[in-house]
């Protein structure tokens, strides 16, 4: 498996089969084995009362991104825990970039960690995860060749 072959499917399972996704309008930037990259431009939609980012829509790219980098390793997850530090805001009009990676990827459970920032690449979330492993997905393998 290399990033040319999987990413396509990756943005075919998430960007076009998920419609929540596509509503939030996240979009997988890269994805490596245990690691992956996304954005989200800000829309009026997805902010709260002041015109911010809302929490929620926060938490979306974060779960989703979550998803994907288990999904890297071939593991299809449900969240089981997930522990965000909301550290700054934007507003309308800007995009966000996060990234994941794992720490462990055990045969029921994998733990992550992630980061989003700013345009300006500040930070402005961080979070880790525990995913309950539901099932696979064998189009990625646990290892890469890369």
């Amino acid at each position: 498996m290399n990033r040319e072959t999987a990413l396509p499917i990756l943005k075919e399972i998430y960007e076009q089969g998920n419609p929540f996704v596509k509503l939030c309008g996240i979009v997988i930037d890269d994805a490596g084995e245990g690691m992956a990259k996304t954005h989200m431009t800000v829309t009026e939609p997805l902010t709260n009362l002041v015109r911010h980012l809302h929490g929620g829509a926060l938490a979306t790219l974060i779960d989703n991104l979550f998803g994907v980098t288990c999904r890297t390793v071939g593991a299809e997850v449900v969240t089981q825990s997930i522990t965000t530090n909301f550290i700054r805001n934007t507003e309308i009009g800007k995009t966000i970039y996060a990234e994941a990676h794992i720490h462990h990827a055990g045969r029921t459970t994998i733990v992550l960690e992630a980061d989003v920032f700013t345009e300006e690449k500040k930070l402005m979330a961080h979070s880790i995860a525990t995913m309950f492993v539901s099932g696979t997905d064998d189009r990625f393998p646990h290892h890469w060749d890369e």
